[in-house]
């Protein structure tokens, strides 16, 4: 019986044969898949460079005219277009002030007694100086607030005015 068992065993391929033949089947198709030491120390690299853009935003600048008659302080170019708007010389202001300045202070009458210079703050830039209604007048009364600007030769001119209230 045993020699029986052996014909039939290496028939279907369960003897020594068949598993030998098995095992060389199994090596061979792994040996297909897996990479030789070789071929594990390549390496493909790729390396793509993103596109970039820059975009310069334009930039469009006004240059304001300094006024022909700028004053020695900034408390005495604000006084002067003060002085000139009470009483409505548009012309003369434009002598210490800038247009757009003049344009802003015009726009509004003058209130007769309700403009008190209030002083001028000069220590840091920009330089400021406020008129309004006096000590004790009504607070519902607007502030003027002028802001100056010193020429290379350090004369004073308003460059700009900002009504609040």
């Amino acid at each position: 019986m045993v020699a029986m068992g052996r014909s039939a065993s290496n028939r279907n391929g369960s003897g020594f044969a068949g598993r030998a033949l098995l095992g060389l089947t199994c090596a061979a198709a792994l040996a297909a898949c897996s990479t030789s030491p070789a071929d594990s120390q390549k390496s493909t690299t790729s390396a793509t460079t993103p596109s970039t853009s820059t975009t310069v935003p334009t930039t469009t600048s006004t240059t304001v005219p300094i006024p022909s008659a700028p004053q020695p302080t900034a408390d005495g170019a604000a006084n002067a277009l003060i002085s000139d708007w009470a009483s409505g010389n548009r012309t003369a202001a434009l002598s210490v002030a800038t247009g757009p300045a003049v344009t802003t202070l015009f726009a509004v009458p003058y209130p007769n007694g309700n403009a008190i210079d209030r002083g001028c703050a000069t220590a840091f830039p920009p330089a400021t100086c406020t008129f309004g209604p006096p000590g004790g007048g009504d607070p519902n009364l607007p502030l003027y607030s002028l802001t100056l600007a010193a020429t290379p030769a350090g004369d004073w001119y308003v460059s700009a005015v900002q009504i609040e209230g």
